[in-house]
């Protein structure tokens, strides 16, 4: 059984686009859930500008039904219910409402002079997000980093609305004369760590077919020595798995098992390195590593620390 040492801590993760949360922080929400924390997934649009992969469902997108957004909610939904996350429903926290702000899609995409777009959304988002931290008063706040990961604007716009809200509550609590003034204490970042990532690359023995392989292709940030290298338990790994399964418009996992929007089936083998578990892709289909850690990175501290030997080192719990 799970040690509950982790009572009292609350988390809350910011994240831009269904399955993000799965793909980038699923272990650490699933494990910290175990070790009786609460963590709570606020997710900025539906997504709507994605690929589907799969036949049956590919009139789902923008240039077609347009519909993709309100399927991808039902994914999130099954997602969250896999990490075990928001609350005994599972229910999605939608920056804003359902649909209230929308996907931006990658730099330059057309899709950047929709008026909901959340590249556009500003001072707003940031009013919004103030309001979801004050109902749910995380201590610790988890995002992307400045270069959202990829790259994509986004989650860089996930990135910036974080940052601001949370200093607009330090900055108020700070100033205000009630002791019981909430600010969050702690904001890290998801980051992919290019040496563990690297090294999970070459565990990957077998792609499935019409797959490729992603050397040189994926983002990721060098590791440091102030990066909290969180490990995954199995339960933590399969949990993440499973809600990246229910992304399955967005995500092929390589285990031979077909998904409601995908038939098609990818068998993948990994090798006995130890550092890759499993193999998945999205609608690219460069091959990716399931990996045993995933790597956060100091983003903000209230105690104006650098660094931090353990993810809930110095947080006040109630």
């Amino acid at each position: 059984m799970m040690v509950k040492d982790w009572q009292g801590i609350r988390i809350l993760a910011v994240h831009a686009h269904p399955d993000d949360e799965a793909i980038t922080t699923g272990g650490l929400l699933a494990q910290a859930v175990a070790r009786g924390a609460t963590a709570t997934v606020v997710t900025c649009t539906l997504g709507e500008e994605g690929e589907v992969i799969g036949e049956p469902m590919q009139q789902l997108v923008v240039d077609e039904a347009d519909q993709l957004g309100g399927y991808r909610y039902f994914e999130l939904v099954a997602a969250l219910a896999e990490l075990g996350v928001n609350g005994a429903d599972h229910q999605p926290v939608l920056l804003g409402g359902v649909g209230h702000f929308r996907d931006s899609g990658m730099a330059g995409s057309a899709a950047h002079d929709k008026p909901r777009a959340l590249v556009n959304a500003g001072d707003r988002a940031v009013a919004e997000l103030v309001q979801v931290l004050r109902d749910y008063q995380p201590q610790i706040v988890v995002t992307y980093a400045p270069d959202g990961g990829y790259g994509h604007p986004d989650h860089i716009a996930a990135h910036r609305m974080t940052h601001a809200a949370v200093a607009q509550l330090v900055a108020e609590a700070a100033i205000s004369d009630t002791a019981d003034a909430y600010a969050p204490q702690r904001i890290y970042w998801t980051i992919t760590s290019q040496q563990r990532q690297d090294a999970a690359l070459a565990d990957l023995d077998t792609i499935p077919e019409q797959w490729q392989r992603a050397d040189g292709q994926l983002a990721a940030l060098p590791e440091t020595a102030e990066d909290i290298i969180f490990g995954l338990d199995d339960e933590a790994v399969a949990a993440k798995v499973a809600a990246m399964r229910a992304h399955a418009t967005q995500i092929w996992i390589a285990d031979g098992l077909p998904t409601r929007t995908n038939p098609d089936i990818a068998v993948g083998q990994v090798a006995d390195g130890g550092h890759a578990l499993g193999m998945w892709a999205l609608s690219n289909r460069l091959a990716q590593p399931v990996m045993r850690h995933e790597v956060y990175r100091l983003g903000f501290d209230a105690s104006g620390a650098e660094s931090v030997a353990d993810f809930v080192e110095g947080i006040a719990r109630d």
